[in-house]
């Protein structure tokens, strides 16, 4: 409670209104990590659903990924056109088909004419802003070390986190209603990700959860009972949608120009009052550790947008608030101990 006063006793007295130019975000480059699930099944996956309902939020993204199989079992994607073109021939992705969590780890000794590469490779080969990480469900229909899944899923994400300044998403797998056993074991299993994920962010890291495996249901599979259909994956991709929205909202775009900040400045959201997104904009006349926090009016932290290194320069980012209800809100600017600034906005829904 005494946190949270003080935080309003700091915030309050800087209440402003004011304009600033919006401009457009950068492309989100999004590296898509898992098994069968993430490669697709029956000639459709969740990605071109997701890519979809970005889209048509104003938000580019572009797959990144080693894998070359379209949706099936070392599957070409020229007898796949019809997908090819719902993702508009961004089809790269890293669903390895039958993959363990350790097998996905360490690649370097598998016997299916994948890349033999690790993990670390995987992930350090290309410059992602956002990581999806779907793993275990091969684990746990085959009953493999089952005591042992969440520790191997710890140490995958571990080696992620190690190799990339990526933000990490881990989500639960889905379910397998049609087969109680399997699905007994896959609610253990999911029951310890949200504890592994949050170890790694008190310690400072890029990375969040989300609980795919609520999203779906009893009609949402093909009749092998593990692979989604096209509603399943409609659904997977919801929750994945959930999960990028605040993160996106938080993609700073530097728009320099080859011109440097004389002052450190905060600038009124643009629009405002919005619905659901806006832009805020600042410039820091000096590199250091930044913050760009999201408030409710009584002072409760609601999102950091930024919170990390960075040089200075003149930033832009997008906020949504799709999740939030109407009101007014706070945003505070920290730049190390040189600066801070507060500034209020309006959600209209």
């Amino acid at each position: 409670m005494l946190q949270k006063l003080i935080v309003l006793l700091i915030l309050l007295p800087a209440l402003c209104f004011s304009n600033n130019i919006n401009n457009n975000a950068d492309t989100v480059k999004i590296h898509p990590i898992g098994d069968s699930i993430t490669r697709g099944k029956a000639g459709d996956v969740w990605r071109h659903y997701l890519k979809t309902r970005l889209k048509e939020a104003g938000i580019a993204i572009d797959f990144l990924g080693h894998c070359p199989h379209a949706a099936d079992g070392l599957a070409v994607w020229a007898d796949n056109p019809e997908l090819f073109n719902k993702l508009e021939g961004d089809v790269e992705h890293d669903g390895w088909g039958g993959l363990r969590i350790d097998e996905i780890t360490d690649m370097t000794n598998n016997t299916r004419e994948y890349p033999q590469i690790t993990i670390e490779k995987m992930v350090s080969d290309y410059d992602s802003d956002i990581i999806l990480l779907m793993m275990g469900t091969n684990d746990l229909i085959s009953r493999y070390l089952l005591d042992t899944a969440p520790a191997r899923l710890d140490t995958l994400i571990r080696k992620i986190l190690n190799s990339t300044s990526a933000h990490l998403i881990v989500t639960s797998i889905p379910p397998a209603p049609s087969l109680p056993q399997s699905n007994g074991r896959i609610t253990t299993f999911n029951s310890f990700i949200p504890a592994i994920v949050n170890s790694y962010k008190v310690a400072g890291k890029n990375i969040s959860y989300i609980d795919i495996n609520s999203y779906l249901g009893s009609g949402d599979f093909l009749d092998d009972a593990y692979h989604p259909n096209s509603q399943g994956n409609k659904k997977i991709a919801d929750g994945w949608y959930d999960a990028i929205t605040p993160l996106v909202s938080g993609f700073e775009e530097n728009t320099n120009d080859g011109k440097f900040p004389e002052k450190y400045e905060l600038s009124q959201n643009y629009p405002n009052p919005f619905n659901p997104t806006t832009s805020i904009s600042y410039s820091l006349v000096k590199p250091g550790f930044v913050s760009l926090k999201i408030y409710d009016i009584l002072g409760k932290e609601i999102m950091a947008l930024v919170d990390k290194d960075q040089n200075a320069g003149n930033y832009k980012v997008d906020f949504n608030a799709s999740k939030l209800v109407s009101g007014m809100y706070l945003y505070q600017l920290k730049a190390g101990s040189d600066f801070i600034s507060v500034k209020k906005m309006i959600l209209l829904r």
